[in-house]
């Protein structure tokens, strides 16, 4: 049924055609010496039971772990006339050998280095190859001469008189171990010390190989053969013209590469002979690893790892008419068409492109996007044109006026029941087109930019915006799904529903989102995303889940996922596919759905700014090898300390007492100063190192398995005494993983004081300085106890003396305020007596007043400053001395040190000075007198010194003015020097008869501070 529209416009057959190149089904990725190689011209390749690839070049002999090139010491090799390298052969007892430039042979084990020159019956001529046989002797093969050496010992091998000057040798092994020389068009078997049998070709053999079920293949002239015991050589095909096979390889799947000298390398199935890329077209050798991956050595190419395409780039260079891609889609008839990103629409078949848009018959507009429904037609929109459909040479249209939202059109998805759903730019809207009729969905709030679309098994449709919104339709509505809810809006770039019940969300920059029954989770590059930018996803019909982002094209097995969603699996093993497939940077496209499609025969397409990639997932070949792991080097304070082949010649670090970690049982002492260790490891796969995973543990230290992912090096800080073990294992690209693993024992050393003898003699000491300890303890416990003791005494002391004070000053106040306040007996007021009374009641509360003040700041803890202490004395001699009428000199400093004075120091000192006060108003008969502070060292002095009439020495003034006493002690004197001393001072006097008096208080700071 077609739908009725605006546009019709007959097809006719007028589109324009371009020739579209087919893509290889081969890749290579190509070492070279910007990865590490010395030279370019690879001579030949070897695998040692370890693992390690041994790749020799023009520049020496280099071993490969998959990540980095070791080159092996020119210095190791004595006897070097150049460091070329002719040839490598790896024997029954592992040993490499190397063939040199100009005829010196080496044999390189574990156990050491043996050379083999001219001395020892070897010819001055460059070697060719090397082969073994059943008996263990290696065979040299030179242009023009054979060697053999078996223990040791070299023997001629002469070839028959007919063969002689045919041509260069060249040797193989069968599958019995007899050897198979060619010279020219001879062909001959060695078998019990002599030549048992000989074939003559029409034309020169130039490469032999053994295979595994066929006896022989042989390269003669232009023709690939094949040899069977007892039989005549077969001709399987032929080679393109001027191709000189140089390399023949039969691989573990029975097919036959064949490397040439000038027009590359090619495959043979046994039907078809295809050619497969490599760096360079002239061929050295060929070598199939454990892992069954293909290398091929090249002369100025490099060393080539070569595999199938599993995915490839599609652009110009091989037909797409043009370089930007965004939006792809194939219709029921196998059309592929293509929206480039200045709106062209094209479509291929049988590897031809056709310019659809270029067409008479296009209906206009830039195209947008493309989708196609089951019955073979396709549905385009458009940037302002609105919708387009076209089936059967015939285009229809639907445009704003007949109820699309906008012209404009970003997103396109045909539903498995017939329905289209139309995305619409300005404004951003969702509509259904059903039986030619657009209806119109409400939604809540305003809808975001629309970057996805997808179809669940149960018919819900969903859409992803760039705001972040998750909307599902019900009924004639977009509702948000409660359960998909993020803390903040995370855009979306793509949506995909795969057959379990799935719906998937992609991300930009948030990872990968999962919704299923209700439940919704996220998975971002910490549980093993590849990106957490997912612009692009399909799933193939595998069980793989492939992810495109801004770091380029990623695999994840469904399995996986589920395993990592339902928590059986802790991370996710992403298979990355780039420079091994010889990828460029893969920019994807997302702002327009569809942007990726699968096709009918399971290929996957995504557009990219750069193009269409392809994924062939038939292609893939799971890596069932689990890779061998290893220790390379263990580092301590940046110092080697164990290194793999520690003893071998092949490594560069021969010289010191380094541990060798290639022993099984390993063991490794470190002192107890180390600050740091390194340890490097490799897992020798070369399928695709760089989606090799680690995962590591030393015993007694990390309390899990540390997820390592690529990285190749452990390290830690300084260890404490005690034994560990270091444990790593790898997984490969595929997931399989080596649980064996590497292991190295550790042994950190105790410091001294850690040590049994310490530990024990330091008991004995420990016990003693216990003693000790409790006795010091004890006695600054007793100490404390006394301090505590002396300062509640001191405590107890002051409250004495205020209490004292109270009593003696206030108490008897108060008492005779009470004793003049009481009326007289006859209860006659006397009125002269009442006011005699009353006056000494105003003198009594007065002087009262005077004494609580002088209480009140001998006990407040804010005056406990030397400053205050001479602020009171200030205030106080100057109003005391006035009462008297007696003039009062203050000489005070303006700058006091801020110094402590305690409670009992400023008492006690305040009324000594108040007594010498007293003596000068009661005795002394002066007019002026003249009071000094001045600060010392270690403390003050006070002095008091008046112009009176002063007294001898050694008497002191009766209360009776003019009177002198005979006694040399008087109270006033005694209390005073008394008040000093129990602050620490001292009190001194000076007078002379006529020239006054002078008493001076000297107090030191550190005294009165340890007595408080």
């Amino acid at each position: 049924m077609l739908y009725p529209g605006r546009v019709a416009v007959a097809a006719g057959g007028s589109m324009t055609a371009f020739a579209a190149n087919p893509l290889s089904p081969w890749l290579y990725r190509a070492y070279q010496t910007a990865d590490g190689l010395p030279d370019n011209s690879i001579t030949g390749i070897a695998q040692t039971a370890d693992g390690y690839l041994w790749v020799a070049t023009r520049g020496g002999l280099l071993s490969f772990n998959g990540q980095k090139f070791s080159l092996l010491p020119s210095a190791n090799l004595a006897l070097l006339p150049s460091r070329t390298v002719r040839a490598v052969f790896r024997d029954h007892l592992d040993r490499l050998w190397l063939g040199m430039e100009r005829g010196p042979l080496f044999c390189l084990s574990h156990d050491g280095l043996e050379s083999f020159t001219t001395t020892n019956g070897l010819p001055s001529q460059r070697v060719v190859m090397m082969a073994e046989d059943q008996a263990g002797a290696v065979w040299i093969v030179y242009p023009s001469q054979l060697r053999c050496i078996l223990k040791g010992r070299v023997q001629a091998i002469h070839v028959p008189a007919e063969w002689a000057d045919a041509g260069n040798l060249i040797a193989t092994t069968d599958l019995r171990g007899n050897i198979w020389c060619v010279q020219g068009t001879h062909l001959g078997e060695w078998r019990d010390g002599e030549w048992k049998s000989s074939l003559r070709f029409q034309s020169p053999v130039t490469a032999i190989t053994s295979g595994r079920k066929s006896k022989m293949w042989i390269a003669a002239g232009g023709s690939l053969l094949e040899l069977d015991e007892g039989q005549a050589p077969v001709e399987c095909t032929n080679l393109p013209p001027n191709a000189i096979a140089r390399a023949l390889l039969e691989d573990g799947a029975g097919a036959l590469w064949i490397g040439t000298d000038l027009e590359g390398l090619f495959h043979w199935d046994g039907r078809r002979l295809e050619r497969v890329p490599t760096s360079l077209r002239e061929i050295n050798c060929l070598f199939e690893d454990r892992e069954e991956n293909i290398w091929a050595g090249t002369e100025g190419g490099g060393l080539n790892l070569i595999g199938p395409r599993t995915a490839g780039l599609v652009g110009q260079e091989a037909g797409l008419p043009f370089e930007s891609v965004q939006s792809v889609a194939e219709d029921a008839e196998g059309w592929l068409w293509v929206i480039s990103q200045d709106g062209q629409l094209v479509r291929r078949k049988d590897n031809l492109w056709e310019s659809v848009s270029g067409s008479t018959n296009w209906p206009g507009g830039n195209a947008t996007c493309v989708a196609a429904d089951p019955r073979a037609g396709v549905w385009v929109g458009t940037s302002h044109r609105g919708l387009k459909y076209f089936r059967d040479g015939v285009w229809r249209g639907w445009l704003q006026q007949d109820g699309l939202a906008s012209d404009a059109i970003r997103g396109l998805m045909v539903a498995t029941n017939g329905d289209v759903w139309v995305a619409s730019a300005l404004p951003n809207r969702l509509q259904q087109l059903r039986d030619g009729r657009v209806s119109v969905l409400t939604n809540a709030a305003p809808l975001g930019a629309i970057r996805g679309l997808a179809e669940s098994p149960d018919g819900t449709i969903w859409i992803g915006t760039a705001e972040g919104q998750i909307l599902r339709v019900s009924g004639s509505s977009l509702v948000p799904e409660p359960a998909i809810a993020e803390p903040l809006p995370v855009s979306v770039r793509s949506l995909l529903a795969t057959a379990d019940g799935s719906l998937w969300i992609g991300y930009a920059g948030d990872g990968l989102g999962h919704f299923k029954n209700g439940k919704y989770q996220r998975l971002t590059k910490a549980t093993g995303l590849a990106d957490d930018f997912v612009s692009q996803m399909l799933a193939d019909d595998r069980g793989n889940l492939w992810i495109n982002g801004n770091r380029g094209l990623s695999r994840l097995s469904l399995v996986d996922l589920d395993s990592v969603l339902a928590g059986r699996l802790s991370k996710l093993n992403a298979q990355v596919y780039g420079r091994l497939e010889g990828l460029p940077a893969l920019q994807p496209s997302r702002n327009y759905c569809p942007s990726t499609c699968k096709s009918r025969d399971g290929l996957l397409w995504f557009s990219l700014h750069s193009g269409l990639l392809v994924v062939q997932p038939d292609y893939i070949h799971d890596n069932l090898h689990p890779p061998p792991v290893l220790l390379e080097q263990v580092r301590v304070d940046d110092q080697i300390m164990a290194i793999y082949n520690a003893g071998s010649p092949l490594q560069a670090h021969t010289a010191g007492n380094l541990l060798d970690l290639h022993g099984l049982k390993t063991s490794l002492h470190l002192g107890p100063n180390h600050r740091k260790m390194e340890i490097d490891f490799a897992a020798l796969s070369y399928n695709s190192p760089e989606n090799v995973q680690f995962r590591y543990r030393l015993s007694r230290f990390d309390a899990d398995w540390v997820e390592a992912g690529q990285s190749r090096r452990a390290t830690y800080p300084r260890l404490p005494a005690g034994s560990y073990e270091f444990r790593v294992i790898a997984g490969n690209n595929s997931g399989v993983w080596n649980e064996s693993g590497a292991n190295l024992a550790l042994t950190v050393s105790p410091f001294f004081w850690e040590t049994w003898w310490f530990k024990i003699g330091g008991g004995v000491v420990t016990v003693g300085l216990a003693g000790g300890s409790v006795f010091v303890v004890v006695r600054q416990r007793y100490r404390r106890k006394l301090r505590r003791l002396e300062a509640r005494r001191a405590l107890e002391h002051e409250r004495a003396r205020i209490a004292k004070d109270i009593h003696d000053d206030l108490g008897s106040s108060l008492t005779r305020i009470s004793l003049l306040s009481q009326p007289t007996p006859s209860g006659v007021e006397d009125a002269e007596a009442a006011i005699a009374s009353l006056a000494q009641i105003h003198r009594t509360a007065r002087d009262l007043t005077h004494a609580m003040g002088e209480v009140v700041w001998a006990v407040n803890p804010e005056h406990d400053t030397f400053d205050s202490l001479a602020n009171y004395l200030s205030q106080y001699a100057p109003s005391f001395l006035k009462l008297a009428g007696i003039r009062c000199r203050l000489e005070m400093p303006l700058q006091l040190p801020p110094q402590p004075v305690s409670a009992e120091v400023r008492h006690n000192l305040f009324l000594a000075f108040k007594e010498a006060l007293n003596n000068v108003v009661k005795h002394a008969a002066a007019s002026e007198v003249q009071i000094v502070l001045i600060p010392e060292n270690s403390g003050f002095a006070l002095s008091v010194a008046d112009n009176g009439r002063g007294f001898s020495e050694g008497a002191t003034a009766d209360q009776t003015p003019g009177t002198v006493l005979r006694t040399t002690s008087g109270n006033g004197l005694t209390n005073m020097r008394s008040r000093l001393q129990e602050i620490g001072g001292r009190c001194e006097l000076r007078s002379e008869p006529g020239a006054g008096t002078k008493i001076t208080f000297r107090v030191k700071f550190k005294a009165y501070h340890e007595q408080s």
